[in-house]
């Protein structure tokens, strides 16, 4: 699945490299929270074409420092509201547990993050005077890898308690500024 979401992505690259210099390009950046912001933090999206925006999202998870590279399709760019198809590949899964070894008394914390793919739709709502601000809300959901579903499988099986339960679809909300095209107001 990473192979098939690199080519992809490596097409998608070189196909929007060929006409980026003929469009009105834009470089979104802001803060928000889900997958595509690596949890609580920022997100840059390119968008060498209205369609097609490549993005990058650090920040930190329930574990620490996370973050998530992808791509996304703009359905109707030249709406306020815009339908958009996410996918991405980084962290997407997180299992923190306390486990305590028999005939000891102490307690272990294990807290470990677990990468994959992800899928999403959702919409941009485009707003200020040239429409170059937008707040995004997405619908995700993360195809996560066989370590992770192992180690959820065994802890369920001994009946350990996870601190969070892992969520079969996840939603990503953030706000965000295109600074190539931002014009502060004249007075």
């Amino acid at each position: 699945m990473a192979k098939v979401f690199f080519y992809i992505t490596l097409y998608m690259l070189t196909v929007t490299g060929l006409y980026a210099q003929h469009k009105k390009q834009s470089f979104f950046l802001g803060p928000g929270f889900g997958l595509d912001h690596g949890g609580t933090g920022l997100k840059a999206e390119y968008q060498p074409l209205k369609f097609i925006g490549l993005f990058l999202g650090g920040g930190f998870d329930w574990v620490g420092v996370s973050g998530n590279i992808g791509a996304i399709y703009n359905v109707l760019p030249d709406k306020k509201v815009s339908p958009v198809v996410t996918a991405m590949a980084g962290v997407n899964g997180v299992i923190i547990t306390d486990y305590s070894v028999p005939g000891d008394r102490a307690i272990w914390a294990s807290k470990t993050q677990y990468g994959g793919v992800t899928l999403g739709v959702g919409a941009d709502l485009k707003f200020g005077r040239q429409r170059n601000q937008k707040a995004s809300l997405n619908i995700l959901v993360p195809i996560r890898n066989e370590d992770f579903r192992n180690k959820t499988r065994a802890l369920q099986a001994r009946r350990e308690p996870m601190q969070i339960k892992p969520r079969s679809v996840l939603v990503a909300v953030g706000w965000s500024v295109d600074l190539f095209n931002f014009r502060p107001k004249t007075r």
